[in-house]
């Protein structure tokens, strides 16, 4: 906000609240206040959904949606008698007056269908749970979230009033605009109150409903257990059985993989100037985040595009990724757009992310992340395979084949640690029999996590199972669909609590093409994904690392294994220290030590060619890294 508008609209040198007829002692005229609740008779649908709520991280899960409308009614700008009229050449100064407010909500419902409940699954306990509902249920929390819409809206006029009386302006036109800008500054106070407690309140509400109604029913005498929980699969809108649609791409963008992760090329445009930028994509990183190095490197600065006032919000990505966790301050560009297609994402947290760097990279990485905020705004293919790439899908009525497998996935926040992810139903089970806990667990949820390095880090509830069994592998099941076998898993961080929770990295997830369309809370899979249930990893017994030798990049032995299919080079020469001059007729200083393990796990086939400094000179040899050495 410039000073000039900050005295227009706070009462700076020309401010005169005294002085206007429509004013009072103690500020700005109350005004009437009108709000009306209807419920409407178009069905909802997850399409209509994220139309009217944008904001609301799981459309396909709710049952019901507000649409809500505020406007000012009889809004005039009039003239201000002057302060000092003697003077040589008054300024005058135009007010607003405003009749009153009229708030216009309209309630959505699903129409019948699996999203509702049968009374005979209700579970008669205090406790809330998120999947049980009734049409009538869905009715009666629509109607109580557009009450404290409407009571929030009531107890905020005074403050709206004072606001608007504080507004002095040279012209009519100026006056009328900022009283604009001050009802929209005040309504969007309200929508993040309304944001915080409305959902809740009327969930609540929903569910004191449901007790009440149960009670009459007679139901709850006569319960012996809690019924399990649906599927949300089995909660969901079905696929349209016409499944022809618009097959038209709105972008692909080339992909390049660092250690398995994927970036993007994004244009930044601030001003008049447009910046292109190396951007890594994480759904652990609630929001997008931009470097300040690198804006400022090409002339930036933060305190350009810092929002003022703006309160520091917490920066998350993955626990792989270095850093995060600290507070950063949001930011506003003017244009972000990838492969030339415009994306609806202006606003950035600045913070550092310099996550990849030599000797292990070829380079340095990266320019920003971009998080769930930019993953929830189109269905988004990934193309694990070389070359690698990114497609952006329309999102209205976006659907694949009804013989494509795909599992539910839904945004979780924890309001603790203001963390998001991506989170699926999943059965996480050890395949190795000998673990003093079950091997398999009845209940749990996996996360996707495309900031991971790893492919599967467990939560502390693993950690005795894990301790248990040395080399353990592990089982992924979500609902019916055997998701991934035989696993390595590690216990990771940010991943505590009583139950089962496991998280899956990139190495799973790059085993084929996928899709994330949270539009509509699906993940897709390609059906070459799904074939490949095991990941293939460096069994060859040769441990390599990059290390700095004479200020350059070097691939050296770090190790090998007895009785290995390397242990059979080191009769010709290959022992620990040994630089590597070739792998598969590619120099070391071109490639990441990710590519490499790659080749080494049998990515590009079932040999590789290695070649070494010796005392007499260059050795090569091959090595096979899939199937038994000769």
């Amino acid at each position: 906000m410039n000073l000039f508008l900050f005295l227009v609209l706070f009462g700076g040198a020309n401010a005169y609240p005294d002085s206007h007829p429509g004013l009072q002692s103690g500020g700005y005229a109350p005004f009437w206040f009108s709000s009306n609740y209807e419920l409407a008779t178009e069905p909802l649908t997850t399409d209509l959904l994220w139309k009217l709520d944008p904001q609301q991280p799981n459309p396909h899960r709710q049952r019901w949606a507000l649409n809500r409308s505020v406007e000012m009614a009889g809004l005039k700008s009039v003239l201000s008698p002057l302060q000092n009229p003697k003077e040589k050449t008054p300024v005058p100064q135009y007010r607003v007056t405003v009749e009153g407010l009229i708030s216009q909500v309209h309630g959505y419902t699903r129409p019948p269908g699996p999203w509702y409940r049968p009374w005979s699954e209700f579970s008669c306990e205090k406790d809330v749970n998120s999947w049980f509902e009734t049409l009538e249920g869905a009715k009666y929390s629509a109607a109580e979230a557009g009450k404290i819409w409407s009571d929030l809206l009531n107890q905020q006029l005074l403050q709206l009033s004072v606001f608007l009386g504080r507004i002095s302006a040279p012209t009519a036109d100026l006056a009328l605009s900022s009283a604009r800008l001050v009802f929209k500054d005040w309504l969007s106070h309200i929508e993040k109150q309304w944001r915080a407690q409305a959902h809740e309140k009327a969930r609540m509400a929903a569910w004191n409903y449901y007790q009440a109604e149960a009670k009459t029913m007679g139901l709850c005498s006569k319960k012996t257990g809690v019924p399990a929980h649906p599927s949300w699969a089995t909660l969901m809108e079905p696929l349209p059985t016409n499944l022809l649609r618009d097959p038209h791409l709105l972008a692909r963008a080339p992909a390049r993989l660092w250690n398995g992760l994927f970036t993007l090329r994004v244009g930044i445009k601030v001003g008049d100037r447009t910046l292109n930028g190396r951007f890594l994509i994480d759904s652990s990183a609630a929001f997008s985040v931009i470097s300040p190095s690198w804006l400022e490197g090409q002339g930036i600065y933060r305190a350009w595009v810092e929002i003022p006032k703006a309160d520091p919000r917490r920066v998350t990505w993955s626990s792989s990724l270095r850093g995060g966790g600290g507070l950063a301050r949001p930011a506003l560009v003017d244009q972000v757009n990838i492969s030339g297609f415009p994306i609806p994402l202006r606003e950035f947290l600045i913070a550092e992310t310099e996550f990849f760097g030599p000797p292990e990279n070829v380079g340095y990485c990266c320019d920003g992340v971009l998080g769930l905020d930019f993953l929830q705004l189109f269905p988004i293919e990934f193309q694990t395979q070389s070359p690698s790439e990114v497609r952006i899908w329309p999102r209205e009525n976006f659907h694949l084949s009804a013989e494509t497998p795909w599992i539910e996935v839904s945004q979780t926040w924890t309001s603790q640690t203001s963390e998001k992810h991506l989170e699926s139903s999943c059965t996480t089970m050890s395949e190795d029999g000998n673990s003093s806990r079950p091997p398999f667990y009845p209940v749990g949820s996996v996360t996707w996590n495309m900031g991971s390095e790893h492919p599967l880090e467990l939560g502390s509830f693993f950690n005795q199972a894990s301790k248990n069994g040395k080399n353990r592998s592990w089982k992924v099941q979500c609902d019916s669909m055997i998701f991934a076998e035989k696993i390595p898993g590690r216990l990771g961080s940010g991943l505590g609590g009583a139950a089962p929770r496991a998280s899956i990295g990139m190495p799973l997830l790059s085993r084929g093409n996928f899709t994330l369309d949270l539009g509509h809370g699906r993940i897709w899979f390609s059906k070459e994904f799904l074939d490949t249930k095991k990941i293939r990893e460096n069994e060859t017994g040769l441990k390599l690392h990059y290390v700095t030798m004479d200020g350059e990049r070097a691939l050296v032995v770090k190790s090998i294994q007895k009785s290995s299919a390397a242990f059979d080079l080191q009769r010709q020469g290959l022992s620990a220290g040994v630089e590597i001059t070739q792998i598969d007729g590619k120099d070391p200083d071109t490639v990441d030590l990710w590519e490499v393990e790659r080749r080494l796990a049998g990515e590009f086939g079932d040999w590789v060619s290695l070649q070494w400094k010796t005392s007499g000179g260059l050795k090569i040899a091959p090595l096979r890294v899939r199937g038994k050495s000769p």
